[in-house]
């Protein structure tokens, strides 16, 4: 998790049982944001920002190696890496109209680790956010207002269809997909607060 260190943010790795801190990784950054394990535990991608800029970031464990992903004056968010670890999702306003001022549009991208070339994934009239990959990196679902509310959407990468998942009320955001594919966990808005829902096979 990213945390102020000192006059900027850092990464702290932390042991999951509670036992302490494991070490602190510090960059030449104003801020760190969203920190998320590679599918093999040796890397983090996460978003970090400079001069205003935020950018998409990877680094080893050690934060000896960090190279960046992204290099552009838009608003990057929420990385989430595909299964096999060769691409990160991400959101982004990069394609939004620049007269839109601070009522710009997110879009879910990808970017190839290795070439850091960026393909769309997901263009929509509203904001298209936290995106989470199926096992098999032909899905993702992810959080939309593109009918006002919040809710889960279904996309399938191999022919561009997406489908709701749900019409909540409230909202659902920060979708979840188990590394098996069984469970997927979110936040729902409901009676004044946010409550963590599980939904069993969700591609049933």
């Amino acid at each position: 998790f990213g945390t102020k260190a000192g006059g900027s943010d850092a990464i702290h790795i932390v042991h999951a049982d509670g036992r302490g801190l494991v070490r602190s990784l510090a960059f030449d950054l104003d801020g760190v944001y969203t920190p998320v394990w590679s599918p093999d535990g040796e890397r983090i991608a996460f978003i970090g920002t400079r001069d205003g800029a935020s950018e998409l970031y990877v680094t080893d464990t050690m934060g000896e190696s960090l190279r960046r992903l992204t290099d552009d004056y838009d608003d990057e968010r929420n990385p989430a890496w595909s299964p096999d670890g060769r691409s990160i999702a991400f959101e982004s306003d990069r394609d939004s109209p620049l007269d839109r001022g601070f009522d710009r549009s997110y879009a879910l991208y990808a970017v190839d680790v290795e070439t850091r070339h960026v393909t769309a994934l997901v263009r929509g009239p509203g904001w298209e956010q936290s995106p989470t990959w199926s096992p098999d990196g032909r899905y993702i679902i992810y959080s939309s207002d593109r009918q006002g509310t919040p809710d889960l959407y279904l996309a399938d990468l191999e022919d561009s269809t997406c489908v709701r998942l749900t019409s909540l009320i409230g909202g659902a955001e920060t979708p979840s997909w188990s590394r098996d594919g069984d469970r997927l966990t979110f936040a729902a808005y409901e009676e004044g607060g946010w409550d963590v829902a599980v939904v069993k096979s969700p591609l049933s």
